[in-house]
């Protein structure tokens, strides 16, 4: 994945790049790891019954993988305030779409 900025002429870095469960894979994390660039990328969704940890603490485990890593961070505070973010920047685009413009079946082409 890498966040390639240089090539779209971007001068400033994101502070926070935000993803859905479509890019969690082990590539993409570990490309963002090596990135220098804070990212939360959702790692699954949750059953309608399940309910999200409490905020972890002390240290990250040596021996966990990527995925894991990331849905630590997605359980702290500051994760889940930053996620929440996304619903008001992106999903509402996509709600004037399909209410507004009649457009939704144009989403799932």
């Amino acid at each position: 994945m890498g966040v390639e900025l240089v090539h779209a002429r971007v001068e400033d870095r994101p502070k926070v790049l935000l993803a859905d469960a479509g890019y969690c894979s082990k590539d993409n994390l570990e490309a963002l790891a090596e990135d220098d660039l804070d990212a939360l990328v959702a790692t699954g969704r949750l059953s309608h019954d399940e309910r999200v940890t409490a905020a972890p603490r002390g240290r990250i485990p040596k021996n966990s993988t990527a995925k894991q890593r990331m849905a630590r961070c997605l359980r702290t505070k500051a994760g889940r305030a930053d996620y929440a973010r996304r619903k008001v920047i992106v999903e509402t685009a996509f709600g004037q779409m399909k209410v507004r413009q009649d457009a939704g079946p144009l989403r799932f082409r």
